[in-house]
C-alpha cells in the first residue's frame, strides 16, 4: 500500500486553516487584546489594547472615536502582524496569493467586516519586512537572498546595518538614516507622512475630493501601521530595562551582554538593541 506524505506547501496550508478555526473556537484569546479575564488586564497590552486608548482622546472637531474608527487604525496595526506570514519559509511552500486569501478570511474573523476598507490586498498586506517591527535582520534568510522568492522582500543584510549608531547608541538598522539601509525610523516617517497625507485630503482637499471616505479609511490604516511599530519600540528592545537603570536600578539586566558598555556623550550605557524574528515569534503574534 503506497504511503502518503505532506509536501512543506501542505503543512503550511493546514497550519493556515487551523489558524482560521481557533478564533472561533477562542475568540477571547485573540492577538488583538487582552482577554477582559485574564489577570494580567490592565498591566500587560497588546497592540488592540493600546489602540483602545483612541477612545480617551478627541477626534475630529471635537468628536469622540468610535467602534468602527479604532476598527480602522487596528486594521492597519494587525495587517503589520499578519504581514509576516509572507516570508522566506511560507514562500518556499505557497504562493503569496494564496497566503493573502487566508489572511483576508483571518481579518474578517478578527474585525468582522468585509467591507471595502478592509479587504486585504496584495499592497495592504506586503510582506515580512524587519524595520517594520524594529527586528533585527541580523542572518534573515539565513544569507540568501529573499528577493528571488518575493522582490518586496529584503536582501541580504549589510554587517553595518548591526553597528551601534556613535551619536544615538542604538543599532544602526533602528534609525540611523545616513547609510542606504532600511531603518524603522524611516518606515514610521513614511506611515505618518501617508496619514497626514491623506487626512488632509479628507479634511481639506478641494471641492468634491473633501469628505471623501476612502481617504479617511486610507489615513487611518496608515496611523495603525505607524502605531504598530512605535508600540513595537519598547516591546522589542531593551529600552525599558535601559530606563529602570537609568532610574538606578543597576540590578536590571541590560540584555545586551554586560561587557558591551559604549561612551556616549561622555557617559558610560548600554547600547539600545533589539532582538531577532523567527517562526515562534509569528505564532506569538498571530494565536
Amino acid at each position: 500500500m503506497a504511503s502518503f506524505r505532506f509536501g512543506k506547501g501542505s503543512w503550511f496550508l493546514v497550519f493556515c486553516i487551523v489558524l482560521v478555526l481557533l478564533p472561533g473556537r477562542a475568540a477571547a484569546f485573540g492577538a488583538g487584546n487582552i482577554p477582559s479575564i485574564a489577570q494580567v488586564e490592565g498591566h500587560n497590552w497588546r497592540h488592540g489594547d493600546i489602540e483602545d486608548m483612541l477612545e480617551t482622546i478627541a477626534y475630529l472637531n471635537g468628536k469622540k472615536w468610535t467602534s468602527l474608527l479604532i476598527s480602522r487604525v487596528y486594521f492597519g496595526n494587525w495587517l503589520r502582524d499578519y504581514s509576516q506570514a509572507v516570508d522566506v519559509g511560507s514562500l518556499k511552500g505557497v504562493n503569496a496569493a494564496t497566503i493573502r486569501i487566508l489572511v483576508w478570511v483571518l481579518s474578517f474573523l478578527a474585525h468582522g467586516y468585509a467591507t471595502e476598507e478592509f479587504e486585504v490586498t496584495e499592497e495592504r498586506l506586503g510582506c515580512y519586512r524587519p524595520e517594520e517591527h524594529i527586528d533585527n535582520p541580523l542572518g534573515y534568510a539565513e544569507g540568501l537572498d529573499a528577493r528571488t522568492l518575493d522582490p518586496r522582500l529584503r536582501g541580504p543584510v549589510d554587517p553595518v546595518e548591526t553597528e551601534i549608531d556613535s551619536r544615538s547608541g542604538m543599532k544602526n538598522y533602528i534609525a540611523n538614516e545616513r547609510g542606504g539601509w532600511a531603518t524603522s525610523a524611516g518606515y514610521l516617517r513614511f506611515s505618518l507622512g501617508r496619514s497626514i497625507h491623506y487626512g488632509r485630503l479628507y479634511t481639506s482637499g478641494a471641492g468634491s475630493s473633501a469628505n471623501r471616505e476612502e481617504d479617511l479609511c486610507e489615513a487611518l490604516r496608515c496611523l495603525g501601521q505607524a502605531l504598530h511599530t512605535l508600540e513595537d519600540f519598547p516591546a522589542h528592545s531593551n529600552y525599558c530595562e535601559l530606563a529602570l537603570r537609568e532610574l538606578g536600578y543597576h540590578g536590571v539586566f541590560p540584555h545586551c551582554g554586560t561587557d558591551t558598555e559604549i561612551n556616549l556623550r561622555g557617559k558610560r550605557v548600554y547600547p539600545l538593541v533589539t532582538g531577532t524574528f523567527g517562526a515562534v515569534d509569528f505564532l506569538g503574534a498571530c494565536i
